[in-house]
C-alpha cells in the first residue's frame, strides 16, 4: 500500500521531471523490420534524412519533429522512454498503438503549464507500489538464495547469477544504500575444451 504522503513527498522531490517539456522527433514506421532499419541506417544518416524516408507519418514537420510535449499529452509508451533519455540520443524501438517508433529527443525545457499533483498521483503511486513490490520480492529472492545450499553446475547459469550479484551490488552502491568502494567486475566464463 502505497499512502498519499509518499505520493506526496515523491511529487515535491521529483517535481521538475513533471514539469517539464520535452521536443521529440520519431520515425515511425508499420512493422518492426522497418523500425529497425531505420534505427541501423542512423549509425550513419542523419535523423531528419531517415525519417523522411522511412516515416509513414505525414503529419509531422520536417524530420519527424512533433514539437514540445509534456507528460499527460503522449502516448505511454514514449512517456516511460523519452523522459529517461538525454537531449541527442535516439531511442530503441517503442511500439504504441499508432505502429513503430525511433524517437529522439532534441531539447527539453521547463513546461508553461504545471502539472498538478492530482493529474501524476495515480502515476505516481502505480510507480512506487511496483517498487515496493519488487523490493519485497528481491528481499524474499536474497533470503531463500542465502539459506539455501545451491551448487549450480552450469558454467553459463553460474556466470549470470554472478552478473545479477554484481549488477545489484553496483546499482545498491550508486544508489547509496551499499558498501562504498571498488565494485568488483564479474569476470568472463572460461571456456572449457571439450573433452
Amino acid at each position: 500500500v502505497v499512502s498519499r504522503d509518499e505520493v506526496m513527498a515523491y511529487y515535491k522531490a521529483h517535481h521538475a521531471e513533471f514539469n517539464l517539456e520535452v521536443r521529440v522527433s520519431h520515425i515511425l514506421t508499420n512493422n518492426l523490420e522497418d523500425a529497425e532499419e531505420a534505427l541501423e541506417m542512423l549509425k550513419t544518416r542523419p535523423f531528419s534524412w531517415v525519417a523522411r524516408k522511412y516515416s509513414v507519418d505525414r503529419h509531422t514537420g520536417a524530420g519527424g519533429d512533433l514539437g514540445y510535449l509534456s507528460r499527460g499529452n503522449m502516448p505511454v509508451e514514449f512517456e516511460k522512454v523519452v523522459f529517461k533519455m538525454r537531449v541527442g540520443e535516439v531511442s530503441k524501438v517503442v511500439e504504441s498503438e499508432f505502429g513503430y517508433h525511433v524517437l529522439k529527443l532534441t531539447d527539453v525545457r521547463p513546461s508553461l503549464n504545471e502539472l498538478p499533483f492530482e493529474s501524476v498521483a495515480q502515476e505516481i503511486s502505480q510507480e512506487l507500489l511496483l517498487r515496493k513490490r519488487t523490493a519485497v520480492y528481491d528481499s524474499l529472492i536474497t533470503t531463500l538464495r542465502t539459506s539455501a545450499k545451491i551448487d549450480v553446475v552450469d558454467p553459463d547459469l553460474k556466470y549470470a547469477l554472478e552478473l545479477a550479484d554484481s549488477l545489484a551490488t553496483a546499482r545498491a552502491a550508486e544508489d547509496g544504500t551499499g558498501s562504498r568502494g571498488f565494485i568488483q567486475a564479474v569476470p568472463e566464463p572460461r571456456m572449457t575444451a571439450p573433452a
